[in-house]
């Protein structure tokens, strides 16, 4: 068996989101999301960070492309676009 680990698709990026909020995320946000671009550490990290908040905010904003950070092309801990 091979575990990949490396940057998500939105089909696994809604997994890991329905895993955290036991909800699939709006289909329309998600969309937006870039593929390829975020590690699964990256996206866990990110979203631990609203569930630990009382999962208060929407899809749009958990899901914003700015909010999430560490994607695959820099090693640090810079904001994507």
């Amino acid at each position: 068996m091979v575990i990949e680990l490396g940057a998500r698709d939105r089909y696994q990026i809604g997994n890991i989101f329905r895993k955290f909020f036991l909800r699939d995320p709006a289909p329309e946000v998600l969309a937006r999301v870039r593929e390829h671009e975020y590690l699964p550490a990256a996206i866990i990290c990110h979203l631990a960070q609203y569930l630990l908040r009382g999962n208060q905010e929407t899809d749009e904003v958990i899901l914003q492309p700015r909010k999430l950070k560490w994607n695959t092309s820099s090693s640090s801990a810079s904001e994507v676009a």
